[in-house]
């Protein structure tokens, strides 16, 4: 339960009540009490506080198809079931970056394509779709970004053993690229916050 007083509360001490309640259950009156201290916190966020979370735990937690948990094979937001674990995200994101935790999902990833010269090809459609607006901080109501973002690049994506393991040209090569990639799409998106 997220209870918001208003900044002119005088301090003190509060008494109420929550009543929950559903059309098959009997209703449950929760005593609450609240105590409003003498002080506000200010708007500028001098110490930022992130934390990562995996969009496909949330999905298996809160989204379900024929009654077994849902785990998209890719962000489509044209899917009923992808729209749903968006929006449960999007509260999530919204509700921790109003109690000034700005959350970072850690395995969404571009699509990576191979051309016939073997030159990979990142597509960032589903992906900015998603992360962009918390980015920018287009999502929240004051407009600030989120403090920090993992890049896609991973010990674990791409996975080396597809170009030949760690120590090989191929996946040499294929980082090079993809982190280049990376780094050119955030800049050019105007997102500093990227750790790379």
């Amino acid at each position: 339960v997220d209870i918001t007083t208003d900044r002119s509360t005088p301090p003190g001490q509060y008494a109420g009540s929550i009543t929950l309640s559903s059309a098959s259950h009997q209703a449950f009156t929760i005593p609450i009490v609240l105590r409003v201290y003498g002080f506000v916190l200010p708007d500028a966020r001098h110490i930022p506080a992130i934390g990562g979370f995996d969009h496909q735990a949330v999905f298996r937690a809160f989204v379900a198809r024929d009654g077994k948990p849902f785990e998209p094979p890719r962000m489509d937001r044209t899917h009923p079931l992808v729209r749903q674990g968006l929006g449960i995200i999007r509260q999530m994101m919204v509700l921790a970056h109003e109690h000034r935790l700005d959350l970072f999902e850690r395995t969404l990833r571009p699509t990576l394509r191979r051309e016939m010269s073997g030159r990979a090809v990142l597509d960032w459609e589903d992906y900015d779709n998603v992360v962009m607006p918390y980015l920018s901080g287009s999502a929240f109501e004051d407009r600030v970004g989120c403090a920090a973002w993992p890049s896609p690049f991973s010990q674990d994506w791409p996975d080396a053993s597809n170009y030949g393991g760690l120590g090989s040209d191929a996946y040499a090569s294929l980082a090079v690229d993809v982190i280049r990639q990376c780094r050119e799409h955030f800049q050019a998106a105007g997102a500093e916050q990227i750790f790379t």
